[in-house]
């Protein structure tokens, strides 16, 4: 699952339809239903804090999002490394700096 602005508020959706429907559930005291609910709310919540990136992210052209991913399974390395590396790199050959300020 990738993280992107549009799965937050899916997950987020998802998320809300379970407590209403363990709400129902409890209810109608269906509680082999409520605890269904709720262990697929803790799932989806567990998910979004996972999932949700600490930093924005970047829109690639599909060139060097193929040359990413082809380099990382020459190289084993995930393919997050490299782009960090690739635009670190990158910023170091046009400030001249090697570490950020």
């Amino acid at each position: 699952m990738a993280a992107t602005g549009l799965m937050r508020p899916l997950l987020t959706v998802a998320m809300a339809l379970c407590v209403i429907g363990a709400i129902d559930s409890a209810l109608d005291g269906a509680w082999d239903q409520v605890v269904l609910f709720a262990a697929t709310l803790l799932l989806i919540a567990a998910a979004v804090v996972a999932r949700h990136p600490k930093r924005r992210a970047l829109t690639l052209r599909e060139d060097l999002s193929d040359w990413l991913r082809s380099r990382s399974e020459l190289t084993g390395e995930p393919v997050e490394v490299l782009a960090d590396r690739a635009v670190a790199a990158h910023r170091a050959g046009l400030t001249g700096l090697e570490d950020p300020p």
